[in-house]
């Protein structure tokens, strides 16, 4: 082995801690410096407040009601760090950013096994700009923990197959697999069996131990699954059998057979629909991926066994997320390892067949990424993101171009640096600087803080307007629900301190029904309800005290 390729070896995986610490850091910073978005973010955070509130870790639940729609690693995680650093953004995000930075160092891992040269590193820093994946990786929801549990499955495949089958994968696998499961439930069970069962099935003779690594990825998958079957048994015998009936026959079968909550398409609207995720999430990396293809097609680069398993782990989200009836965005995050690795090894190969298709593919994402950050600034209501917006439209236009200048020179490698440098100023400025400008357009948060000053920590109920963020915002006591405007007029009447938030046309509706109540108003906030895409006014009423309304 020649020295430079040793100092390489020991280089490469300093680099990679480097990047994933780097990531890390900047998605924390990022944390205090936005609230909570509805919807996700507030039900996993509410979610968590409840355990340690009620002291009951067993059960999870949204405002005192049942939570079946996914297990409890992420609420338990959140507990944690929110009994240490209190209910704060920070930590109900903490998961999210250590889980982007695991996947990020697990993605190297991987591909030291199955790609070699630059590729993994390359691959990892794909991986950690991805839009898409930098996104679950700063919100509080349990998709960056599903990616680190499946990418950690496939790190511990490559190094089984490629070094032979050891006891310790099987540990290690279990451990994965426990973390994918206990985070999202029967897909994180299904999609490492589709996907690198099938590259066994397809492509026997590129593996020498396919047996014991059929062995190994069944027996690692159904020990991944103990964890979270002795938490579902116990948790619905609590629930006299209503968490997993709610759990698979709604949020299972039901979300494969039906659209929920509006997402949703036809069959053959899948690939279509997750196409157009991949150019979006995925951007402007994709512009390797024609490139990637053809090296894939060729047999060059690749052995096929690491063909086998980086083309199984992309084509397994894809295929299975197409046939469910409910489609969302991060249903695809677990193909971007594998994805982020191939696109890499072509990069770094310096291959330039499918370079025109790439740009065809990027081109219409980077016109409409400019045309969207344009208009931004150049809309009178949008001026607080002009600045970032600005800075953005720099950084996409000069990595895009520069790149373009390199890839003619044959230089692969220095325009995929480019894209990430580029992609890296074009987050910083939208993200760090772009999303907080757009606090002032969630009310709930405003809302809140302006109640709690003029009332205190008195406790809340809420008609007509029941957005996540309410019930975390006005906690972290029990908020309640008001299912009519006669409960709202018994709740008014009652005894002691408290807020009722809702919104000024539910304010018009209760007095024109009960009439005048024993209410004081003591905030009050406009903005957007971001979940349903429409503006809303909110109000917050305060009983039992000689209130005055809150200076604005």
């Amino acid at each position: 082995m020649s020295r430079s390729h040793l100092s390489q070896e020991r280089f490469a995986p300093r680099a990679a801690f480097a990047l994933a610490a780097a990531v890390v850091a900047a998605l924390l910073l990022l944390a205090p410096r936005t609230t909570l978005w509805d919807r996700d973010e507030s039900r996993f955070a509410r979610s968590a407040v409840e355990m340690l509130s009620s002291g009951d870790f067993l059960v999870p639940t949204f405002a005192g009601e049942l939570r079946p729609h996914k297990p409890p690693l992420l609420p338990w995680l959140m507990a944690l760090s929110t009994s240490v650093l209190g209910p704060t953004e920070v930590a109900f995000r903490l998961w999210s950013a250590l889980a982007h930075g695991a996947s990020v160092l697990l993605t190297f891992a991987a591909g030291r096994r199955l790609a070699g040269g630059t590729s993994p590193l390359l691959g990892a820093a794909l991986l950690a700009l991805s839009p898409l994946a930098l996104l679950e990786g700063a919100a509080a929801t349990a998709d960056a923990l599903l990616l680190a549990g499946l990418t950690g499955v496939l790190a511990v495949f490559a190094d089984a197959a490629t070094g032979g089958v050891r006891p310790r994968h099987l540990v290690l696998g279990a451990l994965a697999s426990a973390v994918a499961q206990l985070a999202k439930g029967p897909v994180a069970f299904a999609l490492p069996l589709l996907g690198l069962g099938g590259a066994l099935l397809l492509v026997p003779g590129a593996f020498r131990e396919r047996r014991r690594l059929a062995v190994l990825l069944a027996a690692s998958s159904i020990l991944g699954l103990l964890p979270v079957l002795g938490w579902g048994l116990l948790a619905d015998a609590a629930t006299n059998g209503r968490l997993l009936s709610e759990a698979i026959g709604t949020h299972v079968i039901g979300r494969t057979l039906a659209p929920m909550e509006g997402h949703g398409s036809g069959l053959l609207v899948g690939p279509l629909y997750y196409g157009a995720v991949l150019l979006v999430g995925f951007s402007p990396f994709t512009l390797f991926l024609p490139s990637a293809w053809a090296r894939v097609r060729s047999g060059g680069g690749l052995a096929p066994g690491a063909r086998a398993i980086l083309l199984g782990s992309v084509l397994a989200p894809l295929l299975l997320f197409s046939v469910v009836a409910t489609k969302l965005p991060h249903y695809l995050l677990p193909a971007f390892p594998a994805l982020a690795l191939l696109a890499a090894e072509a990069a770094g190969a310096g291959e330039r067949r499918g370079l025109v298709a790439g740009g065809l593919l990027l081109a219409p994402v980077v016109v409409a990424a400019l045309a969207a950050l344009t208009a931004i600034v150049t809309v009178p209501p949008l001026a607080a993101l002009r600045a970032p917006a600005a800075v953005a439209i720099v950084a996409i236009a000069a990595e895009v171009a520069l790149a373009l200048v390199l890839l003619r020179s044959g230089h692969t490698r220095a325009a995929a640096a480019t894209l990430l440098a580029g992609t890296a100023v074009a987050l910083v400025a939208t993200a760090g600087f772009g999303l907080p400008a757009l606090e002032r357009w969630k009310p709930v948060p405003r809302l809140a803080a302006e109640a709690r000053r003029a009332v205190g920590d008195a406790p809340a109920a809420t008609l007509g307007f029941e957005e996540p963020s309410v019930f975390v915002y006005f906690g972290p006591g029990p908020v309640e629900r008001l299912a009519s405007e006669a409960d709202a007029a018994r709740w008014a009447r009652g005894e002691g301190p408290g807020l009722l938030v809702t919104t000024r046309a539910g304010l018009e509706r209760l007095v024109a029904r009960e009439g005048l109540l024993p209410l004081v108003p003591v905030a009050r906030q406009g903005g957007m309800n971001v979940s349903k895409g429409e503006p809303v006014e909110l109000v917050a009423l305060a009983r039992g005290g000689p209130w005055t309304m809150a200076p604005r």
